[in-house]
């Protein structure tokens, strides 16, 4: 009978330190993958920045003096634009040389998404973009 308590023992054993080792090493996989596409994001970020310096510096100064707004509208100075339900930046194209093609690669890369009611671009940028922005 001692005997068969203690392979028991020793089973119930072996299948925690399983249990515990797959935790471990899932959760610091996890983290390793984490900090590669924090890496792989960061640099798309300056690769983005270095082609647009201007665009990036206006939206991290409206996003430094509102942290709240996560939407931007695209616009032309001519274009009168309607009352707003929302607060939202707005980016005028006579202020940003191809500014809809900056727009484009920002949006390509998964740093804003398209969410236009109707013919006016409106984006919204995601939470990663506007910390890697905020903190760049």
């Amino acid at each position: 009978m001692n005997s068969f308590l203690s392979h028991i023992i020793a089973f119930v054993s072996g299948i925690l330190i399983v249990i515990i080792g797959n935790y471990y090493s899932k959760k610091y996989t996890d983290k390793r993958y984490k900090k590669e596409a924090d890496k792989i994001i960061h640099s798309k970020l300056i690769k983005i920045r270095d082609g647009m310096p201007e665009l990036i510096d206006e939206m991290k100064d409206d996003l430094k003096n509102d942290s709240s707004v996560r939407e931007f509208c695209v616009s032309s100075k001519n274009h009168a634009l309607g009352a707003q339900s929302k607060k939202r930046f707005i980016y005028y194209e006579e202020d940003h040389d191809n500014l809809i093609s900056k727009i484009d690669i920002l949006e390509n890369n998964g740093f804003i998404t398209n969410v236009s009611p109707k013919n006016l671009p409106i984006y919204r940028m995601t939470e990663e973009f506007v910390g890697l922005i905020i903190n760049y």
